[in-house]
């Protein structure tokens, strides 16, 4: 089995392309430029050549890296978009709740609060069965029973 790609390696090595420098590069993704240092140096490693020509005062892409910047830099934006769309959506709930419910219970209680509830969010759907039958909650594929 092929080993996966090191994306936090390319992550790293394409904040600090953009960035100009390891430690800036650390203080935008928040972790330390040891961090970033070896994550670097790792990539270099499984790569097979230098990402970097590095001096005490000065750091530039190499041939090599500059072929692999620019893709780099495009995985790293999309894994930042993946998880952002990620995160707006489970700020927001939705989906399908399939509800089971005694009748006379469900009626007077579990009903009139549903419009606020809709209002509130929009994007659930509820499946409200009212039976005062016993229901198989993993069988009959419910969410939740009140009882």
């Amino acid at each position: 089995m092929a080993r996966l790609p090191d994306f936090e390696g390319l992550a790293m090595f394409a904040k600090v392309a953009e960035e100009g420098s390891f430690a800036a590069a650390a203080r935008a993704m928040g972790v330390s430029v040891a961090t970033v240092s070896r994550g670097v140096a790792r990539l270099e490693d499984r790569l097979g050549a230098r990402l970097f020509n590095r001096t005490s005062r000065q750091l530039s892409l190499t041939e090599f890296g500059r072929t692999i910047c620019e893709k780099a830099g495009e995985i790293y934006r999309q894994a930042e978009e993946a998880e952002s769309a990620a995160r707006e959506m489970s700020i927001q709930p939705r989906g399908l709740v399939r509800l089971a419910v005694p009748m006379s219970f469900g009626l007077r209680w579990v009903a009139p609060l549903l419009p606020g509830f809709f209002r509130a969010y929009p994007e659930v759907s509820i499946d409200l069965h009212l039976s005062d039958a016993s229901v198989d909650l993993v069988a009959d594929g419910f969410d939740a029973a009140l009882r």
